[in-house]
């Protein structure tokens, strides 16, 4: 296996740890650091005494609210933002759901966000772990209301997720990039998207169709190509994949080709030929290309919920991945997967699909992905 999924042992904590909430003890910032959770440089006490300040007189009141009518006056236009993606379907309604009111924070919130995580496509092990960082941080940050619990929960989830510079893809050309993915999961579409944003960037990029078994894989990359405006290298239906990237290889080094994106065969109903196709068409780049940079990347359906798991470690154990792009996370998709396989698997995710359109690919952002649970 070319990487190791953790264990249980690993990802929860005993579960003596993980229940009975007492706010009352204190934790220190080693074992937040322990869970990969950046502690604040100063933490006070929730909802510290407020000094009072007298009642203003009546006549204070008037000088400050007597104002000359005057005709209104448009309100500036607002500036153009980004649109606020929300990747999370249900799942964040229905924590906002559980912080409202001004309860005091027990076992019992724990465990409803317990159950709303796991119906979340979140992982037991990863659900437990992060109940546990969750409580940890509430008592480190003398949290004592579930109202209070929003930037606790932002923290739990981001220590899971966020791999810090391992999202970005490699800057170094040329670079060839290997997509691999369950046929019908988004590949092509994404290998299109891809190209686009290299394109943008004014980068030079050439297309290899080795997926030579899937009929029409050919033709449907020849589509994104023609309408991204990128050559494709291809050969006949059936023919060997590898050949298809030393022609695309030899192709991109007498162009001066800067990005060199190969789409590759999808079936994992037979993980030993895949396994042999793998490591010969890598191999070859190492034999034909070697002073190009090399990214992996693993292309999962967002709405397939936990099947994606069992299509990582497939994968995983037939290719040295260096990454992972969900596709269809365009708000219909629970989203909790992309928390479990960045905890369980320790994979940085690069990009997200969130349409259609040879645009719709975005560049992972953590912070703007925990962020759309509160619509931030």
């Amino acid at each position: 296996m070319l990487f190791r999924r953790k264990t249980k042992q690993e990802t929860m904590p005993p579960q003596e740890q993980v229940s009975d909430l007492k706010p009352e003890e204190t934790v220190s910032a080693e074992e937040l650091a322990a869970l990969g959770i950046e502690p604040d440089e100063e933490t006070l006490p929730e909802e510290p005494a407020q000094k009072i300040e007298p009642e203003p007189e009546p006549e204070a009141i008037a000088e400050e609210t007597d104002v000359p009518e005057t005709a209104e006056e448009p309100a500036p236009a607002p500036a153009d933002e980004a649109p606020k993606m929300s990747f999370f379907g249900s799942l964040g309604a229905r924590i906002r759901d559980a912080m409202v009111g001004g309860e005091d924070l027990t076992d019992d919130f724990f465990d409803e966000m317990e159950e709303i995580f796991i119906t979340s496509d979140i992982g037991m092990d990863t659900t437990m772990d992060l109940v546990f960082s969750m409580k940890l941080i509430a008592k480190y940050d003398h949290i004592r209301k579930v109202n209070k619990m929003k930037e606790v929960i932002k923290k739990a989830i981001m220590s899971k997720i966020d791999k810090g510079e391992r999202h970005k893809m490699t800057d170094k050309t040329p670079l060839v990039i290997l997509m691999i993915g369950i046929n019908g999961g988004g590949k092509t579409t994404t290998i299109g998207k891809l190209g686009a944003k290299y394109l943008r960037e004014g980068k030079s990029v050439l297309f290899v169709a080795a997926d030579t078994f899937r009929a029409a894989a050919g033709e449907q990359l020849s589509i994104w190509a023609d309408r991204a405006g990128i050559p494709v290298v291809s050969h006949a239906e059936g023919a060997d994949p590898s050949a298809v990237l030393f022609d695309g290889l030899e192709a991109a080094k007498a162009r001066g080709i800067d990005v060199v994106i190969c789409d590759t065969a999808g079936r994992l109903q037979n993980k030993k030929n895949l396994m042999a196709e793998l490591e010969k068409m890598n191999r070859i780049i190492d034999k034909q290309y070697p002073e190009a940079a090399r990214e992996t990347l693993l292309v999962l359906d967002a709405t397939t919920g936990k099947n994606a798991i069992s299509q990582v470690e497939q994968f995983g154990d037939v290719a040295a991945l260096t990454g992972v792009v969900i596709t269809k996370l365009d708000g219909t998709a629970k989203g909790g997967i992309a928390i479990t396989i960045a905890d369980q698997f320790d994979l940085p995710i690069k990009f997200i699909g969130v349409g259609e359109g040879i645009n719709d690919l975005r560049e992972f952002d953590p912070a703007a992905f925990v962020g759309g649970i509160f619509d931030e």
